[in-house]
């Protein structure tokens, strides 16, 4: 595994920063951030750290099934508050006026709105997640 993509929660207290140093052609911790910041932070300031980790290399569907190795072992109530959490995301996104849309995120609405529509329906039966 690159280091990168590393994933260990086990006995985290400290989250590295990487970058990759096109000379040395490897990647270097450039900061490290105590895990305790992170557990107090407010919903806003995730969201716009979020926010900037999707969009510094446009990240998306192949890094979220890199994320789940990290939780995939974790106790497994955190994998249905990440179900539940991701779900909130998509509500909020299938709340978006489609006249408010452009190329850019028109699926990405038109996505959301089908899967709110199939849990309302009961296609979906997301239990006890929101």
């Amino acid at each position: 595994m690159d280091k990168e993509n590393d994933i260990s929660i086990e006995d985290m207290t400290e989250i590295p920063v990487v970058e990759y140093n096109m000379d040395k052609q490897e990647f270097e911790e450039i900061a490290s951030y105590d895990v305790c910041a992170f557990r107090n932070m407010s919903v806003g300031n995730f969201g716009a750290l979020m926010a900037y980790f999707l969009n510094a290399k446009m990240r998306g569907f192949v890094e979220g099934k890199i994320i789940d190795r990290a939780l995939r072992f974790e106790h497994k109530t955190l994998q249905r508050t990440l179900i539940g959490f991701a779900l909130g995301i998509i509500s909020g996104i299938a709340d978006q006026d489609m006249r408010q849309t452009d190329p850019r995120n028109e699926k990405a609405v038109i996505v959301a709105k089908k899967i709110v529509e199939m849990i309302i329906s009961g296609e979906i039966n997301i239990g006890q997640m929101i």
